[in-house]
């Protein structure tokens, strides 16, 4: 049923399409750029269509959620590399004939409402992605980039050796007039050490007790109904603390098998460093901000999520085989590592 879905999502697959095109102009030209300069140098066209690429692109965090993530316009060897990796897909003949597979086992009297409610999931399914750039990784990216001329300024005047130190800067120094009145950069270098080792500290996955489910016949109708969705996304989402798959096994995204090298990642500036086009990125779990470069990926496995996942919803967006939710990964799966995904198994096979 959820690959009926699939292709409701244009903010997921956003970049991607755009990016098809620009790779497109760029293989008419026979030229392979070397850095993004030399591709916006091939024509006019191009470097129109790559300024129009990050309009509203170049600030928005791609790595994490804080102000401390970096923003596209920062690596324009990510932006080189998601271009030409870009590729169109279009599956709506397809995902029609799914759906016309699914609603002929539909009672007839049920069509109308099939159609609603499938009407309505994929209307649904663009919020995500849609949101999360407006609502959180451009507004804090645009604080970023704030911040970042800030720490230059500090730079400038000889306080500071770099304007990254200025994200360690509280909201009421902010306030100075002048470079004058902030802290150094030894001061701020001494607080970035402190942030980074609370980093390495591990974290409880939960906080008390588990708790249980409202029982929804004791909620009116209405709000029964709300809080049974709220549950069931809980649970596809892999958030309700039951373990539906071991090992390298998980739920499998897509029906082509893929074997390439494994690059496992730590952290999304980690990912962004070594992961070369067509490698299989293996993470924890990935965010709306990975939306933006994911298509340098040949495959995607993440050791939580389920069905309705982030890292599911964007695999079948940008057509990339993925296992979700093998919760050894990150553990079985070594660095550099040739790998096979199986997503009609939802398997993930460590090769020798």
């Amino acid at each position: 049923m959820l690959s009926l879905l699939e292709g409701a999502s244009p903010s997921t697959s956003g970049p991607a399409r755009e990016g098809a095109s620009i790779a497109a102009l760029v293989r008419a030209t026979g030229v392979e750029p070397a850095t993004l300069d030399e591709l916006r140098s091939l024509s006019t066209e191009i470097d129109a269509a790559v300024t129009a690429y990050l309009r509203e692109r170049e600030w928005v965090l791609f790595s994490r959620y804080d102000f401390d993530g970096l923003t596209l316009g920062e690596r324009p060897d990510v932006v080189l590399g998601s271009i030409l990796a870009s590729a169109a897909l279009d599956t709506t003949a397809q995902v029609q004939a799914r759906t016309q597979v699914v609603r002929a086992a539909v009672p007839a009297k049920h069509h109308t409402e099939f159609d609603q409610l499938l009407a309505s999931a994929r209307d649904a399914m663009d919020l995500r992605d849609d949101n999360g750039p407006v609502t959180a990784e451009w507004p804090a990216g645009l604080v970023r980039r704030a911040l970042l001329e800030v720490g230059a300024r500090l730079v400038a005047a000889g306080r500071s050796d770099r304007r990254e130190l200025a994200i360690e800067l509280l909201p009421s120094e902010l306030a100075a007039t002048g470079v004058a009145e902030l802290p150094d950069g030894n001061e701020l270098q001494a607080r970035a050490d402190a942030r980074g080792a609370q980093r390495l500290l591990a974290a409880p996955a939960v906080l008390g007790s588990p708790e249980a489910s409202p029982p929804l016949d004791v909620l009116p109708h209405a709000l029964s109904q709300m809080v049974g969705a709220v549950q069931a996304v809980v649970r596809h989402l892999g958030m309700d603390g039951q373990v539906a798959a071991s090992g390298l096994h998980g739920v499998g995204i897509g029906t082509r098998s893929v074997t390439a090298v494994a690059r496992v990642a730590a952290s999304p500036e980690d990912a962004l460093d070594r992961l070369q086009p067509g490698e299989v990125l293996v993470v924890a779990c990935t965010t709306p901000a990975y939306n933006l470069v994911l298509s340098l990926a040949g495959g995607i496995i993440t050791a939580a999520g389920g069905p309705m996942s982030h890292a599911a919803v964007l695999a079948r967006e940008l057509g990339i085989p993925a296992v979700v939710g093998a919760h050894a990964a990150l553990v079985m799966v070594p660095d550099g590592a040739t790998v096979t995904i199986d997503p009609v198994a939802g398997t993930v096979s460590v090769l020798p």
